[in-house]
């Protein structure tokens, strides 16, 4: 099982008489995109059940091209197109580019199949284009499709007409026409029936057990990568369903991508079929040919998810509470399964403290369901819990892809901090609440017992030189921020500096319960707020514009806003000695801030020590200080113990270095 959450996320707006909520797009525009499409919101898992024979940056090795299309594997050699001009490419075996060549007559190639002797290509028109592929040129007579739909994709199949040959053909969101090699429509898939849309590449399949099947590349399903098996003749769709992205994301840092071409083949791996796919991914464009290996499949169980109910992946000590996780499984198999178990580990730091073993039954070809793990609390102090799950199935199915079994997932207990994202921002211009209106971008935080906090901790995606900003607490009411708690100082922007605690002016109390915790964007500008396309919870984002009032955000991300409680174990142990003052972020990375309650009177040492007693930085704090900053760039992970030194104390708070 890949172990990956998926990233891309296509921008909609929410408009409500002056209310804005902009998303910037991720898509690059050298990609093209089925009209109509809406970017669901993030899934969790992934079926990951073919092998990857090969792939290969296209892009780079073309000199950075951009708006590739049709692929095939042809004489030993890809075959690249572009959509946009009349652009193609060999490749080698080994992704190295052959040539760039045109064919006179011919552009905006979207498809290329052949039918052993000559190539046949679509570019989104009703001819389909019949070339030479030894002379690279046009090899009349061409093919006019008596379809309603352009020839977008294009796969040949030997078996129809009777064994004549034909096509398999459609557009973006239409039915899919079998046509004869006249022309003529043979048959059709109503677009009810075979429910895809974005389609854009095809390969016809009549190697793998089970079929004939039609293989579509779609700009559907979460990534809009996705690869689904259509039941010929009838066009039904299949368990068959693969999220091309998650296989090429991480490799060729991939911010998004969109389906393009597709084409079947026995001759990249000997023994073995693999469908070749181009994706037209941002920043560059991938081909890669993935095994189909059907047989391997007919006995399978996979779990997709693992995902607390609450949603938070820091909690701060004071606010532990017994979280409860949502195991999602399939059954991916070809046959029914009449039980299938979920084995759970319960780890802190690396080290077992519980199992247990949950179950559901009577689990149908092609199920889904969610399995629901017993109340876990995290009572063993600051550090890192994982959960990991194991799926099999009865004794009576031979699970034969264990790759897909296994999934995690770790959340922190800080002295601190409270957080929502996974520390991994989307790598786009950030969220927008309004480019007229001012408002507030805020997200909902459950106190499980009274805390304070002291501030609010974000992350800019493109922060805006000399813009301001402040910290804000709202009430929730009906679901929704109902009423101000407070308001915090104002921060300038720096457009170099990114990270921000937005503190208050004292710390605010709170009694358990839900809050809404967020900043403020000004007139005329935006706040650019970082984001993570992993969204472990929805209805948890919310957004406010003066002339609309508070709304729930729509846009299916994770913002970085994260609350900084001050009643955890550490700063209660602060309270007691007297020193009114909190370090944070701790964990810390690059650098923490040590924040007084009022400034201070004179100047303090402060030193860091190993936990060998060595110390390994000093420095002072100078009087009349509110908030010190504290440089940590130097020293390496580990634990570390801060003393600061007052008139008649010390005081010593252990800090983690990440």
């Amino acid at each position: 099982m890949k172990r990956t959450f998926l990233s891309l996320i296509i921008a909609f707006l929410i408009t409500s008489l002056s209310a804005q909520e902009i998303n910037p797009v991720m898509i690059s525009s050298d990609a093209e995109i089925a009209p109509g499409l809406i970017q669901n919101a993030p899934q969790k898992g992934t079926n990951a059940l073919w092998d990857i024979h090969f792939s290969f940056d296209a892009s780079t090795a073309a000199g950075g091209d951009l708006g590739m299309a049709g692929v095939a594997f042809i004489n030993n050699e890809y075959w690249v197109s572009r959509w946009a001009n009349d652009t193609l490419y060999r490749f080698s075996t080994a992704g190295v580019m052959l040539e760039e060549f045109v064919i006179t007559g011919l552009s905006g190639t979207r498809s290329i199949t052949t039918d052993g002797t000559y190539l046949y290509i679509g570019n989104a028109s009703n001819t389909i284009y019949r070339v030479d592929p030894t002379t690279k040129a046009l090899a009349p007579p061409h093919i006019t499709s008596a379809s309603a739909n352009a020839s977008r994709f294009l796969t040949y199949d030997p078996t129809l007409d009777s064994g004549s040959g034909g096509f398999w053909t459609g557009n973006f969101n239409t039915d899919i026409d079998a046509i004869s090699m006249s022309g003529t429509v043979l048959t059709t898939i109503a677009a009810a029936t075979h429910t895809l849309g974005g389609m854009y590449g095809a390969a016809f399949d009549n190697l793998s057990p089970g079929g004939p099947y039609l293989w579509v590349f779609h700009q559907g399903g979460t990534n809009q990568t996705q690869l689904t098996a259509l039941q010929l003749p009838a066009g039904t769709p299949t368990i068959y369903d693969h999220d091309v992205l998650a296989d090429i994301q991480s490799t060729y840092s991939l911010t998004s991508s969109l389906a393009g071409g597709a084409f079947i083949t026995d001759q990249i791996s000997s023994g073995n079929t693999s469908i070749v796919c181009l994706a037209q991914g941002t920043p560059v464009n991938v081909v890669v040919a993935l095994e189909i290996d059907i047989a391997a499949a007919l006995e399978d169980v996979e779990v997709t998810s693992v995902i607390p109910q609450k949603g938070y992946t820091q909690i701060p000590s004071s606010q532990v509470f017994a979280e409860t996780f949502d195991i999602d499984y399939r059954n991916a198999g070809t046959v029914a399964a009449d039980t299938i178990y979920a084995d759970i580990d319960y780890l802190f730091n690396g080290g077992l403290i519980s199992s247990e073993t949950v179950y559901a039954t009577s689990i149908a070809s092609g199920a889904t369901g969610t399995l629901n793990s017993t109340a876990f609390t995290p009572l063993n102090g600051t550090g890192t819990y994982t959960i990991d799950v194991t799926l099999r199935p009865d004794a009576s199915l031979n699970d034969s892809n264990p790759d897909n079994d296994t999934l995690s997932f770790s959340f922190m207990v800080t002295d601190s901090v409270f957080a929502r994202d996974d520390n991994i921002p989307d790598g786009g211009n950030g969220y927008a609440i309004s480019s007229i209106d001012w408002g507030y971008g805020a997200a909902l935080y459950e106190l499980a017992a009274n805390d304070t906090c002291a501030g609010i901790w974000v992350n800019l995606a493109t922060p805006v030189q000399d813009d301001t900003t402040y910290a804000i607490i709202y009430s929730i009411n009906a679901g929704t921020p109902d009423t101000e708690i407070a308001t915090g100082d104002i921060t300038i922007i720096n457009s170099t500096q990114n990270i921000y605690y937005l503190q208050f002016s004292s710390p605010v109390a709170l009694t358990a319960g839900d809050y809404a915790f967020g900043l403020y964007e000004g007139v005329g500008t935006t706040i650019n707020l970082a984001q993570s396309n992993t969204l472990l919870k929805t209805g948890v984002n919310f957004f406010y514009t003066s002339g609309s009032g508070w709304m729930t955000s729509g846009i299916a991300t994770t913002r970085f806003i994260r609350p900084i409680l001050t009643n955890s174990a550490a700063s209660s142990a602060i309270e007691e000695n007297n020193q009114n003052f909190i370090v944070y972020p701790n964990p810390a990375n690059e650098s923490i801030t040590i924040s007084f309650a009022a400034n201070t009177s004179i100047n303090q040492n402060i030193s860091i020590s190993d936990l060998s007693g060595r110390v390994v930085l000093n420095d002072v704090i100078p009087a009349g200080s509110l908030n010190h900053n504290v440089n940590l760039e130097a020293l390496n992970q580990g634990v570390y113990l801060l003393v600061i030194d007052f008139e008649n104390t010390q005081s010593i708070q252990k800090i983690i270095i990440e």
